[in-house]
Order: structure tokens, then sequence, then C-alpha cells
């Protein structure tokens, strides 16, 4: 064609596992006899525009109208939240009654695992779906048998809250605000029968001390010929499982040889289960099965790390088989709550959707501004050390958090599952958009604090809190933490 002609090979959009991915495309324009080659979609958008052409190459609003349109629709259908920290009544939160009507799984993400006012806002909601709704579970990102000390804790009465919490060795958990979540789970359960206590549960693998001891302990009385081939596999897990993921490459040569050790136990457990039930009981069998296969899912993560997330819904799927009508709130990072993992695999969220259908309800957590909890990370001794407070500047414009901010709705809730009519609004909804995601060890880098998500996809509701603070580590965790101690 003749040199006035304009040719266009454009950025699309393409699916893969139901993930919206950008390919971009090298574009050649031909303008008054110029050719022009470009892959910067930016650089594209600038050019149009000063040929006349308009295109919304960004994912977002190309109009103020557009922008508008967005707004309001946050602002018609945000259910304001008055109260962050537990404490007041639950007169802004009935909207999530009709909400989580038949829901069993709410997930609730977190966009940082150091923020204050995210481990609050969840404190209060377990408050309000265990009084209101009927809910009896908290589950969280951390030590399936780790936990069960806390779960003792708050069901029971057993120990000493300090120490069960912080033997559960994720340090970002071990917090002031999980402490004041913990204790009003032990004083709740003292006021209501056995068939209406609530449990506090680890979904995750790491951290299996207690794991480790109740199988040698159930060999040594059931089949003592086993602890000495056991007990060799367990000292070659320990370093490698309390100090996951740190040390995940350097074992990852072993991993494999561990993991066929370990397998071998899982399948004399299996053979000789008709014996050990007689022997031992049903319940303490199934127990120590449970315990040997999360120490196998350890080892199959470290050789596939994308597993662990799978592994997590795993674990809360066995939870909720053995409590058919229990109702739970699962806690973790954004990363593992959303429907449809960003990289197309499947994660926590993905398979609970594929197991529970719309009875699991996906909500990622936001932030305007404020200031966080990490970790900082010693390379060269593949380990965690001191405690670092840092900074979320102001999200940029045309973020997801920049739209929630600019509601002027404040703190907020929002039902992704509600019908989106405005075709303008629903494309915005359904295109990538900017979302804040901030890894739990320092980053000195905040361009890798966003994620650009299909939010209609990924999450069924979003809470917002505008501005937030860096959680409070306990006294224990400062300790383990000048140690370089944990996780």
């Amino acid at each position: 064609m003749a040199g006035n002609g304009l040719f266009l090979r454009l950025s699309f959009f393409y699916n893969t596992n139901k993930v919206l991915y950008t390919k971009f495309i090298r574009i050649k324009i031909y303008h008054k006899s110029k050719m022009i080659k470009m892959t910067n979609r930016y650089t594209l958008s600038i050019l149009l525009i000063s040929l006349g052409w308009t295109a919304d190459l960004s994912g977002q609003p190309s109009t103020a109208e557009e922008e508008k349109a967005v707004i309001q629709w946050i602002q018609q259908h945000a259910v304001p939240v008055k109260h962050i920290a537990a404490g007041h009544d639950f007169a802004d939160l009935q909207p999530l009654k009709q909400i989580l009507r038949d829901v069993k799984v709410v997930g609730l993400g977190e966009a940082t695992h150091g923020t204050r006012e995210f481990f609050q806002i969840k404190h209060r909601l377990f408050e309000f779906l265990v009084r209101e709704m009927g809910f009896t579970g908290f589950a969280l990102e951390a030590s399936y048998a780790a936990c069960q000390p806390i779960n003792d804790y708050v069901r029971y009465g057993k120990g000493d809250r300090a120490s069960v919490l912080t033997g559960q060795g994720y340090s970002l958990w071990d917090t002031e605000e999980f402490t004041a979540l913990i204790d009003w789970m032990h004083s709740y359960n003292q006021t209501v029968p056995d068939e209406k206590k609530v449990g506090f549960y680890g979904v995750d693998f790491a951290h299996n001390q207690r794991g480790r001891e109740k199988v040698l302990a159930y060999l040594q009385k059931y089949a003592p010929e086993k602890v000495p081939p056991t007990d060799s596999v367990f000292r070659r897990l320990v370093v490698a499982n309390e100090k996951w993921p740190m040390w995940q490459d350097a074992f990852k040569s072993e991993a494999p040889i561990v993991l066929s050790q370990l397998q071998n136990l899982i399948q004399f457990l299996t053979d000789h289960q008709a014996r050990l039930i007689s022997d031992s009981s049903p319940e303490a069998f199934e127990q120590i099965l449970k315990y040997t296969q999360v120490m196998e899912q350890m080892l199959l993560a470290i050789i596939d790390y994308p597993k662990r997330t799978r592994f997590m819904a795993a674990n809360l799927l066995y939870l909720m088989e053995r409590m058919p009508e229990g109702k739970f709130i699962v806690s973790a990072h954004n990363r593992h709550i959303n429907v449809i993992d960003h990289v197309g695999d499947t994660n926590l969220g993905h398979d609970l959707r594929a197991k529970l259908g719309d009875t699991y309800y996906a909500v990622g957590f936001e932030t305007y501004q404020g200031s966080y909890q990490t970790r900082t990370w010693v390379p060269e001794e593949l380990v965690l050390a001191d405690f670092r407070v840092d900074t979320l500047a102001p999200a940029p414009e045309k973020s997801l958090p920049w739209y929630l901010f600019h509601a002027r709705q404040g703190d907020l809730f929002l039902n992704m599952r509600t019908p989106m009519t405005d075709n303008t609004v629903a494309q915005w909804w359904n295109t990538p958009q900017k979302t804040r995601d901030v890894a739990w060890i320092y980053q000195n880098d905040p361009a890798q604090f966003f994620l650009e998500v299909n939010l209609k996809q990924y999450y069924d509701g979003l809470l917002f809190i505008e501005e937030t603070t860096r959680a409070r580590p306990t006294r224990n965790a400062l300790e383990l933490a000048s140690r370089k101690a944990g996780f």
C-alpha cells in the first residue's frame, strides 16, 4: 500500500486458564510515507492521539465520563465500614448477612502480611460471622501441626496463650492483633456448649515438630520397628522444615530422596491401617496419617513451590469433611484467596471455588496509604532478621485503591457479585487493574508493590481501608527476630 496507509498490529488480551494476560506485538505505522516501529503501548497511545485516533490501551477509562461512572458505581454499591477494631456493635455489617447468606467459607486476603487494620477487621468480621451467622472456624496461612496447640487453648484452655501463639512459628502472625483474636475465641468458648465452640486451625505445612513428635510416639507404641528409620528421616527434615521457605532451594536436591523415604512410611501406615486402628483408635490413626501427609506436602512443595497454595486448600477441605456443618474464615495473602491465580496456576481460592462453588466467597483487601510491618532478609545466612516498618505511599492515579479512595466512602466493603448493568462499568471491572501486592520479606523497590489483575474474575468482594499502620509484634516475636529465628 502507498505511504499514506496505516497498519497496526496492536496488543491484545488472551485467556489461558481463565487468566487475562496482555501480549504486545510490534507495530508498524505508515503515515505520510514515514514508518514508525514501536513496542511501548504508552508511546503508541500518544501517537494515535496525535493522528486523531483514540484507543484504550492501558486498561483504564479513557474519558472523564468513564472514570466518573466507575466512581459513582462504587459510591452506589459500597457498604460503609464504620469500625475496624472489634468491640463495637454490628450495625454497619448487617448488609453482609444477605451477601454471605449461603457461604460456607469466606476467604479474607491481605495486600500485605504486616498490616494492623487488616488483622483487626478480620477479628471483627469473625466475631460477626460467629455471633450472627453461625461460623465455627478460623483457618490461617500457618502450620497445620503447630496451630493445634492454639486450638487446644481456645477450645479447652490448655497451655499458655503467648507460648502457643509463638509456637506456630510464623512471626507475621505473632502479633498483638492475633493475641486479641485468640483471647476473644477463648473467652467466647467458655460461654457456649461444645457444639458451638469455635476452632483455630492452620492449613500450611511448615513447622512440624509437633507432628514429628506425635508420629514417633505413636510408632513407639504400635510399630516400634519403624521408629529408627522414621527418626532418621525426620532428622533430615528438621532444618528444611523449620527454616522453610528460606532453605527451599538449598534442600531441593535432597528433597526427592527424603520424600521417597517418607512415602515409604505413609505406605506402611496405609498397608497396616486395619491393625493400627484396632490397636489404637480410628481417630488416633487418622491424626498420625495426616501429620505424615502434611510433611509430604512440604517436600513436594520444595520440589515444586506453586503446589503450596493448593495444599492449603486441600488441608482446609480435609477439615471441612470432618466438620460437615462447619463454616470457616480462611485468612491468607490476597494471592492465595483469589479464585484465579495471577500466573495461571491454580491456587487455594481456585480449588475452593472448584469444590465449593459459590459457597466460597473471596475478599481482597486494599488500602490507599499507610505503613506495614515486614522482615529483613539475610541472604548469606538464609534467614530472616529484624522487623522493619515500611511506608505505603498514596496509591498511584487510576489504580484500584485510587478509585476506591476517590469514591469518598472512607473504609468500605464492595460486593463484586453485584450485577453490573452499565457496560462501561462492567468493562472496567473486567479489565486488569493495578492492585497492591506486597510480600512479607522486605523489598526496597516500591515498583514491585503492585500487580495488575482482573478484579471481577479475581475476587467476589473487596474490603478497603483508607489508611493503615504496621502490625504490633509481641515480645516473643521481637525476641525471635533478634535471634534471626522464625519466618
